[in-house]
């Protein structure tokens, strides 16, 4: 007994631990879904979708020779992993995708299905095509699908990834993780002719070619398309990766056998089922179709199958007639028409012809009035509508829409709800319908220009007054609230669909009306007042960068003397979206604060729109009166910049990046197109080929790679240098590469080989540029050995040297007629020489210094000169002019093909388009921001620049007059704790100080070493300490115009950062490499040592506590001088670069903001307190939580009621929410000991940039 209770207790055991396996299963897949759930997919795309649900498929006894060889190409393993099956229109491409599509899954065989469809965004897009096959595989195989979610759990955003990047992660990096498979895995893609993106099918093609890479699945792919341009392109040069079959070479005898199958069949269907619903005497005879007539259909149709399928819908649309009427009425037409084009037209004329049969007069001009007012607009709609959205678009009762909808069933496809989507079976409907040479569709025929027209004017009568746009139309609770990864259904509760199609095409319609448009007319003031709207709605749509296109659109519209407003109205906009496109797209609500406020002064659209401005900025920041050259700012490297050329087509651009990738963006937009990856460390320069086909890198990791353009793929790796490779060019017909580098070799490669055909060996440091002759016969190298030297291409032969160059070789070029050289060196210098004399024919001093690189344009009228601080244009022809922009921190710059624009790479990161039209130098660049210093508790700040010293309001942001005899590169700056003084340190040694009120220099110290490193006031404001990096700490004091030292000691210091001094000047602390030091003046003991890396230090008022900054975005310990422990840490939310107690020790004030410590910490009793904060919420917005600062569990600080700066510096942050973007330009700088040049107070954000000096920002507590 005692053993069979035993045996019961282990088997309840048991079932307990499985029901809980089982239910951590649940949970496991539970968890999955709804990652899966979050993740964006294309509706419609899957062969089993609802939306293909009635979509036919083949007929069992057709087609069977065509089925059985794709069926046998997927089944064998030792078959090309990619298929395309490719046909004209209407040869039943779709109809075979969905057949194969069904066995496969039948098979289990079956990976994923996308049918691509023109006008439906989802699916004529390819942005959702990868993520859509990874979607279906993760169901289709399991064993995937944990493959597939820690793809999308560790890159959240993939799907808005380029392509090349979304396959790998998506689909080969999961299939790879899988055990191998004995079976083949399919994917089908159908119609991809009818992807809107010419370069993205390219790259689609390219991808699935990989497909025979995996070692773990057998991929394969099938493809349907028209023979297409791109398609063909895209399948070009890889011929022995895939196999093809045309069906539109089918031999037609088996094409009409097949159709004659079809059409005999759904005949009987029809005949069947119009005898089930009609009495007995109106039955069609059960030898009704007669085959011979049904040859003749089959016979007209081949080799369209959807003739066939349009015909068999209008035999069995009862509206029309009785089936055997209709098969008879369209072999009447068909007799007329000896063509398929004519054949096309008698099946349409066939399915419209009854709804004006035995009408005449008014009302056949009625219904053909409708007929036009809803078709018409129909057929050329950009994306098929539901019935709905079309009534809500033309304004027109849905009743009227179903009635015309009713009788064409059987050229449409007609939903039965009225949320469902209204499609034509074919476009040959719509060509039918324009066809203006066409005599049958005279009364039915489509004008398309006014139709186009009555479509634009729709939807901006919609977007106007109907449903009109509105600033934050989705009622965002923050302005920086992120659109990206919202919901569908979230878009279409505030941008229902007529909305979204309004918002999208109008433009496109009106372009096609061929609508002129002039000043005070519908467009111009639906542009000043829902411009910005209208961007905004882009913007949460994801289709922002289309205005770009739209806008040149419209200014092709505008080209009058009575357009003048509307052009400049355009001119600006354009600039405008140029300068906010990135932030637009990624939270709307900036257009209406930082993208104003930031627009220069003039701008129209800032002008316009003025009072849109939140009123909870209290005080703009200084901004340009008008637009620079700056015409976008590219962000993306996750690190400098090194190159940025333009293809020679002008359609692209590709930039090299410290983070050892290269990136190509759409030149005219800006929009990231592809990230190549391969090279193991940075990339210093970047090459097209002359067909603007190819991009060649060169690397730090001492190779050259060659890359498709179109498809990001690596073809080629060249290595032989030794050293790294800092320059690389292609001969002018692109089978050459000739490369430079660190190891003082020029190399000259073969593109098919990718080995070298010559190393030409002369100069004696690095290689820093190359250029080929237009001739092809030369290439000239420059390097650091200030020599330039030209080879031959053909034999390697030096042919001379033409030197000597101060300071190393920045540029060379070859003039159009291959005969003159220009060349620049870094001292500024600019030499033009003869190629076959070799003499200098002309100097020209451009009186620059630290030259980076400098460029040349293709027809030598123009040069570039890039340094840190600006990019230095001389034109020499037509007129001779020079000026200068600011240019971020540029490290160089090219010219495009036109030379109207010049792209630079930064130190910053961003690639920058510039416009290279003469304007006024900047000067900008003559007076950088070094360092900042804030006067805690004042309006004041002193900014270190090139020139010297400037103070400048915070309260007004405007810079206040000068210091006397500022000193020029002054090394520090420090405030006096009053503010009324102001101490700067120079590099000779010297210490001044001044009056903040006067302005005049009260007192010039002569200090014990010529390496100050950091100032101290005591806190008194009568004293000074200054501590030199040899370790040298001095202490002087003042009294009504008299100074002197009053103290000199040396100490045996670590490296240090900031010194703080007690309020008697007793104690001193430093912050040093490993941590903070206390002790007594005199004395060499300390009274405080505490590990870890510390930024700050401050004394209290009575010297009894210490506060140190630990981190970026660290911490803030606070510790008891006496007893040497940690009273208090507490977590910031940003990094701060400055603190100081309150005279009461009740409060840390910091720029970021007050932190207020508690009794407990102010006595100084010792004891440890759990890291908290208890931060003043006086500032806090009306809508926003006040509280205290937190640790996330990644221990990272949190704030729900404080001002900061985003980690990445892009953002003003409120309560740890993204409040205000920062423009490239705009965001603090790092100063030379690598400290952040910003200060952020209660309300007031003080930023140092490059480019605008100082920008003092101040925000109200009140939250508008």
């Amino acid at each position: 007994m005692a053993e069979a209770l035993g045996l019961v207790s282990s088997c309840l055991t048991i079932i307990e631990l499985s029901a809980k396996i089982v239910g951590c299963a649940i949970i496991l897949d539970t968890n999955q879904q709804i990652t899966l759930s979050k993740f964006s997919t294309a509706t419609g795309a899957s062969y089993n979708s609802h939306q293909n649900e009635h979509a036919p498929r083949c007929h069992p006894d057709t087609r069977l020779d065509l089925l059985s060889q794709i069926r046998q190409w997927a089944q064998d393993p030792q078959t090309k992993p990619l298929y395309w099956l490719n046909g004209m229109a209407g040869t039943g491409k779709s109809t075979i995708s969905r057949t194969l599509a069904e066995a496969f899954a039948s098979k289990g065989t079956l990976g994923a299905t996308f049918f691509f469809k023109r006008g439906e965004h989802d699916r004529s897009a390819s942005t959702l095509l990868f993520s859509t096959i990874a979607y279906q595989f993760a169901y289709a195989y399991p064993a995937a699908l944990p493959h597939i979610i820690q793809a999308i759990e560790a890159e959240p955003s993939i799907s808005q990834k380029p392509l090349k990047e979304q396959f790998q992660k998506l689909v080969v990096g999961p299939l790879s993780q899988l055990q191998t498979q004995s079976r083949n895995l399919i994917i089908i893609i159908d119609a991809l002719d009818e992807c809107d993106s010419d370069q993205d099918i390219r790259i689609i093609i390219s991808a699935f070619t990989q497909a025979n890479n995996l070692n773990s699945a057998r991929l394969k792919v099938l493809v349907t398309s028209r023979p297409e341009l791109p398609i063909r392109l895209g399948f070009s040069g890889y011929e022995g990766v895939y196999d093809t079959l045309i069906l539109h070479e089918v031999p037609p005898l088996h094409v009409e056998a097949d159709l004659f199958i079809y059409l005999m069949h759904e005949a009987k269907l029809i005949r069947d089922s119009f005898n089930r619903t009609v009495p007995t005497h109106r039955h069609i005879s059960l030898d009704w179709p007669n085959p011979l007539q049904i040859a003749i259909l089959a016979r007209s149709a081949s080799p369209l199958f959807i003739i066939a399928a349009t015909m068999m819908r209008i035999i069995g649309d009862r509206i029309l007639g009785s089936p055997d009427d209709q098969l008879s009425k369209i072999l009447q037409d068909l007799t007329v028409h000896n063509d398929i084009g004519g054949n096309i037209s008698a099946t349409y004329m066939s399915a419209l012809s009854p709804l004006i049969a035995h009408r005449s007069g008014r009302d056949k001009d009625h219904i053909l009035q409708q007929f036009r007012a809803i078709i018409g607009p129909l057929v050329l709609l950009q994306t098929p509508p539901s019935i709905e959205c079309l009534g809500r678009l033309l304004d027109i009762p849905h009743k009227l829409i179903d009635q015309i909808l009713d009788s064409l069933h059987s050229v449409l496809s007609v939903p039965n709800t009225p949320d469902g989507v209204v499609r034509l079976f074919h476009l040959s409907f719509r060509d039918f319908l324009l066809n203006a040479e066409d005599p049958s569709n005279a009364d039915f025929r489509i004008n398309e220009a006014d139709t186009h027209k009555e479509l634009a004017f729709q939807c901006l009568d919609l977007l106007t007054t109907r449903t009109p746009l509105k600033k934050n139309i989705c009622n965002f609770q923050w302005p920086g609230t992120s659109c990206c990864g919202i919901s569908t259904e979230f878009k279409m509760q505030y941008l229902p669909a007529e909305v979204q199609y309004a918002c999208l095409y109008w433009v496109h319609h009106l372009k096609n009306s061929q609508v002129q448009i002039h000043d005070g007319d519908r467009v111009h003031e639906f542009l000043r007042v829902h411009f910005l709207h209208w961007l905004e709605a882009l913007g949460i749509l994801g289709r922002v960068s289309e205005t770009i296109t739209q806008i040149s659109m419209l200014q092709s519209l505008a080209q009058f003397e009575s357009a003048s407003e509307v052009l400049s109205f355009l001119e600006d906009a354009r600039r405008f979206v140029l300068a906010y496109r990135h932030i637009a797209a990624q939270s709307p609500l900036q257009l209406y604060s930082s993208a104003l406020i930031f627009s220069p002064v003039n701008s129209v659209i800032r002008q316009t729109f003025a009072e849109d401005i939140p009123a909870y900025v209290t005080l703009l920041p200084k901004v340009d009166d008008d637009w620079s050259a700056a015409l976008m700012a590219l962000e993306g490297h996750r690190n400098m910049v090194f190159d940025a050329v333009f293809s020679p087509d002008s359609r692209l651009l590709a930039s090299a990046s410290d983070d050892a990738t290269v990136r190509i963006w759409e030149a005219d937009t800006g929009e990231h197109l592809q990230t190549l990856e391969g090279h193991d460390s940075s990339v210093y320069s970047v090459a097209f080929s002359h067909d603007s086909k190819f991009l060649a890198s060169a690397s730090k990791d001492c190779t050259v790679r060659l890359w498709s353009v179109q498809t990001g793929d690596q073809l080629k790796t060249f290595t032989g240098h030794n050293n790294t490779v800092r320059t690389v060019v292609f001969s002018p017909d692109s089978r050459t590469l000739i490369s430079g580098s660190d190891d003082s070799y020029v190399r000259v490669w073969s593109v098919e080989t990718a080995t070298a055909i010559h190393t030409l060996e002369g100069h004696h440091s690095s290689v820093e540029v190359c250029a080929c002759s237009p001739n092809g016969s030369l290439v000239a190298s420059g390097s650091m050995d200030d020599y330039v030297r030209v080879w031959s291409i053909r034999n390697g032969q030096h042919v001379r040297s033409l030197g000597n160059h101060e300071r190393g070789v920045t540029s060379v070029a070859f003039s159009s007629d291959s005969s003159r050289i220009a060349s620049t060196s870094r001292n500024g210098t600019v030499r033009i020489w003869s190629v076959e004399a070799g003499c200098c024919l002309q100097v020209y001093n451009e009186q620059q210094d630290h030259i980076s690189s400098a460029t040349w344009s293709l027809d030598l009228k123009m040069m570039s000169m890039t340094s840190s601080r600006d990019i230095h244009f001389h034109q020499f022809s037509p007129t001779e002019q020079i000026w200068d922009i600011n240019a971020h921190a540029a490290t160089s710059a090219h010219f495009s093909p036109d030379s109207r624009l010049i792209a630079s790479g930064s130190f910053d990161g961003c690639v920058r388009i510039w416009s290279t039209a003469p304007r006024a130098s900047t000067g900008a660049s003559e007076d950088q921001i070094l360092s900042v210093d804030f006067a805690l508790n004042s309006n004041l700040i002193a900014a270190r620049s090139s020139k010297g010293i400037s103070l400048w309001s915070a309260d007004t942001g405007d810079r206040l007059p000068l210091l006397e005899g500022c000193i020029e590169w002054g090394k520090m700056t420090e405030f006096s704790p009053d503010a009324t003084l102001l101490a700067a340190a120079s590099a000779d040694g010297l210490v001044r100080i001044w009056s903040t009120v006067t302005g005049k220099c009260l007192y010039t110290l002569v200090s014990a070493s010529t390496h100050p490193r950091s100032l101290a006031f005591s806190a008194d404001s009568n004293r000074l300490v200054i501590m030199h990096k040899n370790g040298i700490i001095e202490g002087w004091k003042w009294d009504k115009g008299t100074y002197e030292r009053i103290f000199l000691r040396c100490y045996d210091l670590p490296k240090f950062r900031s010194l703080a001094v007690g309020p008697d000047m007793e104690f001193l602390a430093l912050t040093v490499e490993k941590g903070i030091l206390v002790w007594e003046v005199g004395d060499y003991n300390y009274l405080l040592r505490a590990n870890g890396f510390a930024r700050f230090i401050a004394f209290s008022q009575d010297s009894e506590l210490v506060a140190s900054v630990h981190g970026t975005s660290g911490y803030i310990n606070v510790w008891s001088v006496r007893t040497r422990q940690r009273l208090k840490q507490i977590p910031l939310p940003c990094d701060i670069y400055n603190l100081s107690f309150s005279p009461d020790n009740t409060t840390l004030y910091t720029t970021s903001g007050p932190f207020s410590l508690d009794e407990t910490t102010r006595v100084a009793s010792g004891s440890i307190l759990s890291s908290e904060s208890t931060q003043s919420d006086n500032d806090i917005p009306n809508n926003a939580s006040p509280g205290c600062l937190s640790l996330t569990p990644t221990g990272v600080a949190e704030t729900n009621g404080k001002f900061s700066l985003s980690e990445d510096r892009s953002w003003i942050q409120y309560a740890g929410q993204n409040l205000l973007w920062l423009p490239s330009e705009s965001r603090p700088r790092d100063g030379y000991f690598g400290e952040l040049f910003c200060v952020i107070g209660e309300s007031t954000v003080i930023l140092g940039c490059s480019i605008k000096e100082i920008m003092v920002i101040r925000f109200s507590n009140q939250w508008l």
